[in-house]
């Protein structure tokens, strides 16, 4: 299965490739995000991994196997924390593509190196991304990047 078949640049999220279609969303907040939609890579799967402070914003998609993906256009969750148990299970244990939206566009995107948790996963990807632009910068934009990301770091373990 080619995974990279997905994703387009410039789609939303929610529509990640021109063959997207039957779209059905279990969670929508502003805008969908969590459910499954069919494509020629088959029944994908799914879910905004977080971002929506900002611009931009992390997906994540798992392609179902036929035998999984039966049954799937009729779920019901009876809470939010069910739905997200679900997530979190079927994620952890597919090879996922990830994307980055910049504004509800997809910018890019990268098939995950290895199976393991959503947030595990998609912190991989992020690397990846950081890693791809940090050639890109000049000395400045590097210093400012390294900075958010010492300020996010030191106020993440205050709060917590």
């Amino acid at each position: 299965m080619n995974l990279d078949a997905i994703v387009t640049r410039g789609r939303l999220p929610w529509r990640p490739a021109p063959d997207a279609q039957n779209l059905d969303v279990w969670f929508k907040y502003e805008h969908p995000r969590i459910g499954m939609f069919t494509a020629a890579a088959g029944t994908v799967l799914f879910t905004a991994v977080g971002g929506f402070e900002t611009d931009l914003s992390v997906w994540a998609y798992a392609c179902l196997d036929p035998e999984e993906a039966r049954g799937h256009d009729e779920i019901e969750f009876e809470s939010m924390d069910d739905l997200r148990t679900f997530i979190d299970e079927t994620f952890a244990t597919h090879r996922l593509v990830l994307a980055l939206a910049d504004d509800l566009l997809i910018t890019s995107w990268a098939a995950a190196e290895r199976v393991g948790p959503l947030y595990e996963v998609a912190t991989d990807f992020l690397e990846q991304v950081l890693a791809q632009t940090r050639s890109q910068l000049d000395p400045g934009a590097r210093f400012r990047a390294k900075l958010a990301a010492v300020d996010v770091a030191t106020h993440e373990l205050i709060e917590a």
